[in-house]
């Protein structure tokens, strides 16, 4: 017997469409007023993205919900339903694993999950930096002629997040030479919740992270002295 699937959608969505192409006419892009310090990006919050498009949707008898649920196996869903006075709808489902478990790390992903779900349903995307760079630009005095100390700088300089990647590589090296295996070093892994090192999103955890790999590597240098040279 084949599984029954949950509709998404009211079997008719005429008015609902007609009010959300009105209400997308007068949506401007979310401002990008969040920033990630470890990609070095900025982003668009949740806060923003509904800033951008409630009076539209208000305007045009349009409202969304977002509801949470799960499968008990860490597995976190949000439904978004666009609705309309009507009584026509939309709805969506977007799901996650949180890397580590707890409040904080489930709540940052409920709010990861709502702002992508919001924008992908109302059609909203993030404001032009690069056109808006460019508007800006046409206002602005010529560039002055970099430094002579600005120009001698390394062009392909390594990123935070490569020197990380690059750091903790070498420690599993170091760590798999005097062990003898990669136990020590997923070990440490596992105490941030994560299985590889390019799962890391903050920076500081990462740098935490490598000090512990050097304290387990100085440990294992005394354990590996201790085996050849034994106390009498």
């Amino acid at each position: 017997m084949e599984e029954q699937r949950e509709p998404m959608q009211s079997p008719d969505i005429g008015k609902l469409a007609e009010a959300l192409s009105k209400a997308q006419s007068k949506m401007e892009g979310a401002k990008k007023d969040g920033n990630n310090p470890f990609f070095k990006s900025d982003y668009s919050t949740l806060f923003s993205v509904w800033q951008a498009c409630r009076g539209p949707l208000t305007e045009n008898s349009l409202s969304v919900t977002q509801t949470m649920g799960g499968n008990g196996t860490g597995l976190v869903t949000v439904y978004t339903t666009l609705m309309h006075s009507s009584g026509q709808w939309v709805k969506s489902a977007l799901s996650i694993i949180p890397g580590k478990a707890g409040p904080q790390e489930l709540g940052s992903c409920i709010t990861y999950l709502r702002r992508y779900a919001l924008a992908a349903m109302v059609g909203l995307s993030p404001l032009d930096d690069d056109a808006e760079a460019a508007m800006q630009e046409t206002r602005k005095e010529p560039a002055k002629k970099p430094s002579a100390k600005a120009a001698e700088k390394p062009k392909n300089a390594p990123s935070p997040i490569d020197l990380y990647l690059g750091t903790m590589k070498k420690a599993k090296e170091t760590l798999s030479k005097l062990t003898g295996s990669d136990d020590a070093y997923y070990q440490a892994l596992k105490l941030y919740g994560i299985s590889h090192a390019n799962e890391m999103k903050d920076l500081k955890e990462g740098e935490e992270l490598i000090k512990d790999l050097r304290k387990f590597a100085k440990r294992a240098t005394e354990v590996k002295k201790e085996e050849q040279f034994p106390p009498e």
